[in-house]
């Protein structure tokens, strides 16, 4: 309709609300500008051996995430930027550190987001339209109707049997299932999920082999990425692992003594 102005019931007039933009930076869209921003923190945090440094670090790169609005990222960001820190302690324990740290952390961060910042914990669970979990369990079912094919491998065959799967108007195509292992298992079936678990235990192995605890932690946020979203095999996500692990792997290594 024209020429027609909604006004409320006592006649004020209507304060127009203003919407953040989600920043791209130079990336395709904000989630994974969020995702890379936190990679690139992640690496130079474990890296530098200040930890007066790495907090700038990680403050910086947090802001970045934030502008990007990804909740994602955000949570991965505040479970592993504090840990890599908290990791360069000396004289501290990690595997304390860890087991004490993960779920106070989560518990910190929740409890604020719910205090100062409600919306991210809707959004977090949320895509467009859908809550996470309803994908979740729509992928899955895909995967037991089709366990040796899947349903198609891509994100037009993904997206296609979720429109016949959940048949509901959504204002967006769901490519995947903002899952890593649920969407290669649904996309391939058993060999899916079996490669998927594989990839897993082959990065932990590395993390760890290359970086003890400080592997395990620059991982940890990783995993928490591809649990609530799917960007592992994004190239900049995939080279900045391999940039981390093997930058970690070299600075672990003891040098060669030279005899004079």
């Amino acid at each position: 309709m024209r020429n027609v102005e909604l006004v409320p019931g006592d006649g004020s007039s209507i304060e127009p609300v203003q919407s953040i933009t989600r920043r791209s930076l130079w990336f395709s869209y904000p989630n994974l500008a969020g995702h890379v921003l936190l990679l690139v923190a992640l690496t130079l945090v474990s890296l530098t051996p200040s930890i007066r440094l790495g907090l700038l670090i990680a403050v910086i790169a947090m802001g970045g995430v934030a502008s990007t609005q990804s909740a994602t990222a955000l949570v991965a960001g505040l479970v592993g930027l504090p840990l890599l820190l908290v990791l360069k302690v000396k004289g501290a324990s990690p595997k304390r550190i860890l087991l004490i740290a993960i779920p106070v952390l989560y518990l910190l961060g929740f409890a604020g987001a719910v205090v100062f910042a409600p919306q991210l914990v809707e959004s977090v669970l949320e895509s467009p339209g859908l809550t996470r979990v309803q994908i979740w369990r729509t992928a899955w079912k895909g995967f037991l109707a089709h366990p040796l094919t899947g349903v198609g491998f891509g994100g037009e065959e993904f997206s296609d049997y979720f429109a016949s799967a959940y048949p509901r108007n959504l204002p967006d195509a769901i490519p995947n299932a903002h899952n890593l292992w649920l969407t290669h298992a649904s996309e391939l079936g058993v060999a899916g999920l079996l490669a998927s678990l594989w990839l897993t235990g082959g990065l932990l192995i590395l993390g760890w082999n290359w970086g003890r605890w400080h592997g395990i932690a620059f991982l940890l946020p990783v995993f928490i990425l591809n649990t609530l979203d799917y960007s592992f095999f994004s190239w900049w996500i995939l080279f900045l692992v391999i940039l981390g692990l093997n930058l970690m792997r070299g600075s672990a290594e003891p040098q060669p003594h030279i005899q004079r």
